[in-house]
């Protein structure tokens, strides 16, 4: 076997290897993002770190997302996923990361910040604003503060925090 074929085992393997390394990369940038103290401002920040990330790298930002190209099960691509989930999370709740929670304890506030910077990267890619890259990233650093703040995040605890209080 090739050399490729020796490491990865397959093709699955390989766009598995490249998307885990793309989520080590996102959440690096999501990290980045978070040193804003207060949770609006970091909120934005991780928005714009998103957006900026797609942008930076598109074909990175596809892959993550081809959920049936990849090797769910691989033990590293899920404990970098969940990390950068956790990250988005934690953004939003303005606490530390820690484990993904079960999808029916997921904080709303971050469901719904992650469709909008998603999507916002995601309408971009597909030159839904005939912007070019630098207008799209100028225009995410002008748009989403103000979008994301339609939220009204504001300081305290998730969901699952309030679920294991009861």
């Amino acid at each position: 076997p090739t050399a490729p074929a020796h490491h990865f085992g397959d093709a699955r393997g390989l766009l598995t290897s490249l998307a885990t390394e793309a989520f080590r990369q996102f959440g690096n940038a999501l990290t980045e993002a978070d040193a804003a103290a207060e949770p609006t401002a970091r909120v934005r920040a991780q928005g714009i770190a998103y957006v900026e990330f797609a942008l930076a790298h598109p074909a990175l930002f596809d892959l993550m997302w081809r959920r049936a190209l990849l090797d769910l099960d691989d033990p590293e691509f899920r404990a970098v996923s969940r990390r950068a989930f956790a990250l988005l999370e934690a953004g939003v709740a303005g606490r530390e990361p820690r484990a993904a929670n079960p999808p029916e304890l997921v904080d709303p506030r971050t469901i719904a910040s992650w469709s909008i910077v998603h999507g916002f990267a995601r309408l971009v890619l597909d030159g839904a604003f005939g912007l070019d890259r630098e207008e799209a990233a100028e225009s995410a650093r002008a748009a989403l503060p103000h979008v994301l703040d339609c939220l009204d995040i504001a300081p305290g605890g998730s969901v699952a925090e309030v679920a294991s209080l009861g």
